[in-house]
């Protein structure tokens, strides 16, 4: 079959296949990172699938530390080139800035990540010095380092359980109280999140601690003493619940549970 179709000029092709989003220029990203709230909870970031420091990046970009930026994104996503050009950005980062309730267009986030990398790898990318910095804080680590903490934690606990049944009355399973108290700091740190599982755990543990240590020797200074006594171990039985619901109203989806 004969190919009828006339050859296309290199201008036509250059036409035809154009980005749709073209690269940012140095003063176009500058200016887009100074529209940036830099929001205290990041609702961008929650949206990530890789979970970005975008404020971070962005800021940086902002004071012209553009090299320091693209090493913030590549500390979270090893192929941050690929995600700033096909990531659907309109549904997840951007979809989620603040700017949308406004009425106003979001932040470029997409765009910026491209300008940051692009930037990075025209200067040669990660020094020699700096390869082995880059590469073990990836997301995979950070799992692999939460995993082997909560192994440790899991040991300490199975031999603490060994040396406290010999003197201790032994039920089967967890007990109501633990379960309880499991599900508190689920709550509190974030469904899903294993970070948030043990930040939460931390804070909890030493909420309830500070709670029956000090709780009452405050009270003592503003009570008499057998009010202290009794109203002491009573508010400190309910201070995490307390500390819980005060997290919720700040972030109810946990400290650092994803946005629905």
């Amino acid at each position: 079959m004969k190919n009828i179709a006339a050859k296309l000029s290199p201008e036509e092709y250059e036409k035809n296949f154009a980005e749709l989003h073209p690269a940012l220029t140095a003063n176009q990203a500058t200016a887009e990172a100074n529209r940036c709230l830099f929001c205290f909870d990041s609702p961008c970031m929650n949206a990530c699938p890789t979970h970005i420091d975008i404020a971070t990046f962005i800021k940086k970009i902002a004071t012209g530390n553009v090299r320091g930026s693209a090493k913030t994104i590549l500390e979270s996503n090893w192929i941050a080139l690929t995600c700033a050009k096909a990531c659907p950005v309109d549904e997840l980062c951007e979809g989620a800035c603040v700017y949308n309730e406004r009425g106003e267009n979001p932040i470029e986030i997409g765009r910026l990540q491209r300008y940051a990398i692009d930037r990075y790898f025209e200067a040669g990318g990660a020094r020699q010095t700096e390869v082995d910095v880059i590469v073990p804080v990836g997301p995979d680590a950070r799992n692999v380092l939460y995993t082997l903490v909560f192994g440790l934690g899991a040991a300490l606990a199975g031999l603490a359980g060994l040396m406290q049944a010999p003197i201790l009355t032994v039920q089967i399973g967890m007990g109501e109280n633990i379960l309880i108290l499991a599900f508190v700091v689920i709550v509190i740190g974030g469904i899903g999140s294993i970070r948030g599982a043990l930040v939460g755990a931390v804070l909890v543990g030493a909420v309830d601690t500070l709670g029956r240590t000090l709780l009452q020797q405050g009270l003592r200074e503003l009570l008499p003493a057998q009010w202290a006594s009794a109203a002491g171990p009573a508010l400190a039985s309910i201070a995490v619940y307390l500390f819980m619901a005060a997290v919720l109203v700040w972030r109810p989806q946990g400290l650092f549970g994803a946005r629905g």
